[in-house]
Parts: structure tokens; C-alpha cells; sequence
């Protein structure tokens, strides 16, 4: 495969005394035809790629330090692409995805797109491959390692025969269990007479699974919708049967993406919404905003919350629980990848944009503390590893400043807590630019309550914000967050 290693660059980040600290951030650019899909740590602290190249399953390993160490292809002639991949307990892999062929690697179709099962060895071998589906379409999102060394998979199946015993109508969640060498122990269809599209899949500590994704029924398995689609959670037991399930959302469309279990014994799940009633609320307007629902481990709703830039379709991919049991979400604001640091209450702690301006894909927490991403344009796939320390709003300290709102929309209002008259106010986001400055500030910038400075960033998009204010040669610092 091609590789172009991209130049090493530089990213600052702010510590509680407002230090610039730089980490070293590593990047290659492929531009070979090849798709990338998903990637994971492995237990080397190296890193596996799954995805598609020349309609075939691609897989590649890397180092921690980002050198190649080996790729392969599997497939057929159909075309064929993995859509997840895991490492397992025995130091392979294994890859979920879809298959149109009926040849070369591919053995066994039942017609039309079928969950393709592939387990390879820790250096790429074949050792085993399976399809499981029926004569309609049949696609796989995700497949997980069990506790019983077998495997789980999640998708959508629009089926109903073959491996397929049942469709409520359109498409269904298919969730099938199969053995640690492929044979198929059960699989149980899910969902109403509308479509309900499969995400996320996780197994539980008490051996079953939580599933989501979203549907548009309001029958079926499926008891309440609020409108349109809506977040569907399934809980599920060791052998499939449903535990409880749940909808969140509103009356326009709410697309479930990736579930986590939390700390706390309960689930978060990342997605998107233009809702704004229902379970929903924030920025009332058409246009889609990530949205994070946090609910306990019998589904009842904790919180949730929506972030949005003005004006821009948004959709929040993935999401990952950190160190200080908040949390990493990744997705896209418009066609720009966009990455989110939230406390574990959800509210913004820090956000940030790479510098590719093209979509995210996906987005892994790493073993030192760091964050390795995927990012796609065209033939081009970006992979970027950074270690990024999170900063947040409560911890910073402030220098003199006191700021209000915060967070803010529209006006914010700047003073010194000892009353000096500011000459100069600027406005940096985190890398340093300056966005907003004022120099000799003019009296109709300052409010009828004295040395108070009103400075209006309703422009300014979505983010965390650095204000430098100066009184003589007096530097006064402070942050706030633009809503």
C-alpha cells in the first residue's frame, strides 16, 4: 500500500497555569484506493486497520510508533467489506463486515449481501471464514468477543430465510452468537413493520448484551416512538430473549449511534438529533446536533445532551469513557471532523478540530493516555495519533478576570476583580490564534456599571475560548465556552 508520511506537527495545550505544553503527534496519508472503517489498539500498544481496498476485506497492522508491519486482503469478486474488527483472546483477530461474493475467500452466500465472519491469525493467516444471512440484504456493524471465547455480531437484516427465522418488516436488528470456531449457536431479529437500524453491541457484566441503534416503529419489539426515528436500546440476555428496551427522543429524527457501558454500572450512547422536544432539548432549528443520552443500567434516562454549531449538520460517531470518568466523543460538524472532551455530566470541557477538514470516522482511546484517529476524504484516509490532555473548565485558573455567562451565546461581559480599566482584550482559541481583539477600548464596549466590558461573540463558533485582558502592562487570563 502507498504511505505518505505527513510532516510532524505540533499541538499546544493549555494546562491549569495556562502553560503551552507541545505533543509530538504522528500522521500518514493513504492514497492507494483503500477505505479504512475501524481501527483498535492492540495488545502490543501497536494499532490493526480494517476496511476495504479494490473490493476486498483489508487489514493492516502497525506499530505504536506508526510503521507498517504487515497488510493483507481477503475476499472475492463480488466486492467485500469489513466493517469492524477486534483482537481476540488468542493474539489474532476477528473481522464483522459484508459480502456479495461467492468465491475466492468466500465461502457459502445466500444470496445478496451477507454477514462476512473472518478470523485471521496474529500475523494475518486465514484460519477460518463464515457467512451467515439470507436471500435479501444482510450487514453486519459490529462484532464483539464473548465471555465464553465465542463471538456476538450486530447489523441489520432485511431477510427472513436461511439463517434469517423471522422479519417484523423492513429492516431488523440481527444479532447472531456463534461459537469460538463459527458455528452458529442463536440469532434473534428485533424490530417493528419500519426500519430499525443496528449501531452498537456490547456484552454486559451479567453475560448478556446492550444493544443500539434506532428505529422508526412503533410495534412489534419496539413499544413507544416518539416520531420519526428514534434511539432504540434493547437489553438482551445470555441466550438473546429481551430484557427491557427503551426509546429516546423526539419528533423529528434521532439516529443512535455507539453505546458504552459507564463506570457507574449504566450506558451512554452518542448519536444525533434535530428533535427538540420529547426527550430532547436544545437549539431550536433544522439542523442535526450531537446528542448524548446517559441512562442507568434498567434504561432509566440520568441526562442528556445536545452541542451543535450554528447552521451545520452534526453527528457524533463515537464515544469513549476516560480516565476521569468523563468522556471523548467524536464525529463531524458539517464535512470537518470535530472531537469533544465532556465532563461526566456531560457539560463541555474542551473541543478541538484537526486540521484536515474532512470527515471523522473513528476515534480510540490509547493505553498512554492518548487518542488515535481516522479521518476520510475521497481516496484519501488520515490516520493521526496524538496525546492530548484534557482541560477543563472548572480546574483552570483564572488570572484576575471574572467572566460572565459562562458558557455564553451571545454577549459576554469582562471585568478585573480589582477593578482596573482594560486597555485591550483578546480572544485566542486553543492553538493560539487570535480571533477577537480590542485595543483602546471604546466607552460604548464598556456597560453603565463601570469598568465592565461587553464583548459580543455570537459569531464565533462552538468551542472553548482563551481571553488575554490587559490593564497597562497588567495581564489578566481567563476561558470561557461559546454555546
Amino acid at each position: 500500500m502507498k504511505k505518505l508520511l505527513c510532516i510532524l506537527t505540533t499541538v499546544l495545550i493549555y494546562t491549569n497555569s495556562w502553560a503551552q505544553l507541545p505533543t509530538i503527534v504522528w500522521s500518514y496519508t493513504y492514497s492507494d484506493g483503500a477505505s479504512i472503517n475501524c481501527i483498535k489498539q492492540t495488545s502490543d500498544a501497536g494499532y490493526i486497520l480494517a476496511g476495504s481496498s479494490l473490493g476486498k476485506y483489508w487489514v493492516a497492522k502497525y506499530t505504536g510508533g506508526g510503521i507498517l508491519q504487515w497488510e493483507k486482503t481477503y475476499g472475492g469478486t463480488g466486492g467485500d467489506v469489513a466493517k469492524s474488527i477486534i483482537q481476540t483472546t488468542d493474539g489474532g483477530y476477528i473481522l464483522a463486515g459484508n459480502s456479495m461474493s461467492n468465491n475466492g475467500d468466500v465461502i457459502g452466500n445466500h444470496g445478496s449481501v451477507d454477514y462476512w465472519i473472518v478470523k485471521i491469525s496474529s500475523i494475518g493467516v486465514l484460519q477460518w471464514q463464515k457467512t451467515l444471512g439470507g436471500s435479501n440484504g444482510d450487514f453486519a456493524s459490529e462484532i464483539q468477543q464473548t465471555t465464553d471465547g465465542g463471538y456476538i455480531v450486530f447489523g441489520n437484516s432485511t431477510s427472513n430465510n436461511g439463517d434469517v427465522t423471522e422479519n417484523h418488516g423492513g429492516s431488523d436488528y440481527w444479532i447472531v452468537k456463534i461459537s469460538s470456531t463459527g458455528v452458529l449457536q442463536w440469532q434473534k431479529t428485533l424490530g417493528g413493520s419500519s426500519d430499525d437500524l443496528a449501531n452498537s453491541i456490547k456484552q454486559t457484566v451479567d453475560g448478556g448484551y446492550i444493544l443500539s441503534g434506532s428505529s422508526a416503529s412503533n410495534d412489534g419489539d419496539v413499544t413507544e416512538n416518539h416520531g420519526s426515528y428514534d434511539y432504540w436500546i434493547v437489553k438482551l440476555s445470555t441466550i438473546g430473549t429481551i430484557q427491557w428496551q427503551k426509546t429516546f427522543g423526539g419528533k423529528d429524527i434521532d439516529n443512535g449511534n455507539q453505546i458504552q457501558i459507564t463506570s457507574d454500572g449504566g450506558y451512554i450512547v452518542a448519536g444525533k438529533t434535530n428533535s427538540n422536544d420529547g426527550d430532547v432539548t436544545g437549539t431550536v432549528n433544522s439542523f442535526y446536533r450531537f446528542w448524548m443520552v446517559k441512562f442507568s443500567n434498567i434504561g432509566v434516562l440520568q441526562w442528556q445532551r445536545t452541542y451543535s454549531s450554528t447552521n451545520i449538520n452534526c453527528s457524533a460517531l463515537n464515544i469513549l469513557q476516560t480516565a476521569d470518568d468523563g468522556y471523548i466523543v467524536g464525529g463531524n460538524y458539517g464535512g470537518n471532523g470535530r472531537i469533544l472532551k465532556l465532563s461526566t455530566s456531560g457539560n463541555l470541557e474542551l473541543e478541538w478540530e484537526d486540521a484536515y477538514r474532512c470527515p471523522l470516522v473513528s476515534i480510540q482511546q490509547t493505553s498512554d493516555d492518548g487518542y488515535i484517529s481516522v479521518f476520510k476524504s475521497g481516496i484519501y484516509n488520515f490516520l493521526k495519533k496524538r496525546k492530548l490532555q484534557a482541560l477543563s473548565i472548572n480546574t483552570f485558573k483564572s488570572q484576575g478576570l471574572k467572566i460572565y455567562p459562562n458558557p455564553v451565546a451571545c454577549d459576554i461581559y469582562i471585568s478585573t476583580t480589582n477593578n482596573r480599566l482594560l486597555n485591550k482584550i483578546q480572544i485566542t482559541d486553543l492553538s493560539g490564534k487570535v480571533i477577537i481583539e480590542k485595543n483602546q477600548l471604546e466607552s460604548k464596549e464598556r456597560t453603565e456599571e463601570g469598568n465592565i466590558n461587553q464583548i459580543n461573540v455570537e459569531e464565533l463558533p462552538y468551542g472553548v475560548y482563551i481571553i488575554e485582558a490587559f490593564s497597562g502592562q497588567e495581564k489578566f487570563v481567563s476561558k470561557f465556552v461559546k454555546n
